[in-house]
């Protein structure tokens, strides 16, 4: 550039260094993750050898990486021996269990050379005009499709090149591509939502629900619609579908149905029970369920902390919930069949024996709620050890319900307490006149037909 006066630039200290990197990657975490993590950091930022640009990039990198296994991946990761890289697909590595790490240590080496910039959760972009560089490149191997209507624009297409595929659903009536390979998809990390069609034309061409259980390496969020559909469930071919779904943690079940008519409640019971959910699920979501009650299988579920339970019509109780043991939100709606909530609506065995009173019922649930349910009229509550760490109680449109368990209510652990649309327990529970508001007056926030009527610091 011609300057006369030239300035040398040494590298930055240890300590400048890691000045630098924490302001990017560290300053915006709670105390406990960034104790959590600076020890690691600090061995990242050795690596850097005092260059800014270098300790810069890393610190963006990082930036939105939670957990301690991201970082000492990026620790141990061949980026800081990379100059050229000669290979790009993953296919090549021979470890596949791998494979998922070695790709994201691409993505990390991308967006540190900014081909690629981070964009939210498992998400990246680039510029356009490294983006039709990349597409030149790929020699049609990725494929974006925008559908419209009911058409399929790979019937009369060869796509045998095609690695990874985006579906852009528009318009009303707008369906999934009938002739789709998605069971075969065996590779396949992420399916946000599955339809099971309900008769007609479609059933021979559409996936079916039993073809998931080649899917096993699903991870994260699930939603299963149309449940109410399936025929044939007394085979046990659902026994396999989500059994070995190791790394699904949230999953959404929709008996709904597609035609009209009436489905048994046996039919959604047997469903339930034949269907074995994933061994690492944390957050369970059940809609339209018709049956009866629910499986004591779901015992076997030690990880589960959120259950929503939402328009179980037919069910009147709900035994071996209690024993979940890391449950802390509890959420039933529209349950239209309760009219008492007591022990034996939650299987607790009445006699006081010595086993049963050591017990204890539901020993993480924090947050409970239950909504919309008219025919509700009882909440009697005589075990003792039941709900210890409760700590919020939420009841939204229940307008027969006469009171609430005073041994709840006198909780310690009791935080907040959250009543509308109940005329019975707003009459009970008024703060001015109410003759049982001396029962809650010790719970710190109270919210009654959402007006704060208690809020204590």
């Amino acid at each position: 550039m011609n300057s006369i006066n030239i300035i040398n630039v040494s590298e930055l200290s240890d300590e400048e260094n890691w000045s630098l990197f924490r302001k990017l990657a560290l300053s915006e975490r709670p105390p406990d993750e960034y104790e959590n993590l600076e020890e690691i950091g600090r061995e990242i930022v050795k690596k850097c050898k005092g260059l800014p640009l270098a300790t810069i990039t890393i610190g963006r990198l990082l930036q939105f990486k939670k957990s301690k296994e991201q970082w000492q991946r990026v620790l141990g990761s061949e980026l800081w021996k990379a100059k050229n890289v000669e290979k790009g697909y993953l296919g090549l590595e021979k470890d596949d269990q791998n494979v998922e790490i070695i790709g994201e240590e691409y993505s990390d080496y991308l967006v540190t050379r900014s081909l690629l910039q981070a964009n939210g959760s498992y998400k990246y972009k680039m510029h356009d005009i490294v983006h039709d560089f990349a597409q030149f490149l790929g020699n049609n191997e990725c494929l974006s499709v925008e559908v419209y209507g009911v058409e399929d624009p790979l019937a009369n297409s060869s796509h045998d090149k095609v690695r990874h595929l985006m579906l852009t659903l528009n318009g009303i009536g707008t369906s999934f591509l009938e002739s789709t390979w998605v069971e075969k998809l065996t590779g396949l990390r992420r399916l946000s939502g599955f339809v099971i069609r309900g008769g007609g034309d479609h059933d021979n061409k559409a996936c079916s629900f039993e073809g998931l259980k080649n899917l096993n390496r699903l991870e994260g969020s699930l939603t299963v619609r149309g449940l109410g559909n399936l025929t044939d469930v007394s085979d046990g071919k659902l026994t396999e579908v989500l059994k070995n779904e190791e790394k699904l943690h949230q999953l959404n079940l929709e008996f709904d149905k597609s035609e009209e008519g009436e489905r048994l409640r046996d039919d959604d019971e047997l469903i339930l029970k034949t269907l074995q959910l994933p061994p690492n699920l944390e957050d369970l979501s059940i809609w339209y369920y018709r049956g009866n009650t629910f499986p004591s299988t779901w015992t076997t579920l030690t990880k589960l902390k959120v259950l929503r339970l939402r328009v179980c019509s037919n069910c009147k109780h709900l035994h071996h919930l209690g024993n979940l043991p890391l449950l802390e939100l509890l959420d039933l709606m529209a349950m239209s069949s309760v009219k008492k909530v007591d022990d034996n609506f939650w299987g607790i065995e009445s006699e006081t024996s010595s086993s049963s009173s050591l017990c204890v019922h539901f020993p993480k649930l924090k947050d409970f709620r239950f909504w919309y349910t008219r025919e509700w009229e009882e909440w009697d509550c005589k075990v003792e050890e039941f709900m210890p760490c409760l700590a919020s109680l939420r009841i939204v449109l229940c307008p027969k319900l006469k009171a609430l368990p005073d041994n709840l209510l006198q909780r310690t652990t009791l935080k907040r307490l959250d009543f509308s649309q109940s005329p019975i327990l707003t009459e009970r529970y008024n703060k001015e006149t109410g003759e049982d508001w001396p029962k809650i007056s010790h719970i710190p926030y109270i919210e009654i037909d959402c007006n704060r009527v208690q809020h204590e610091q």
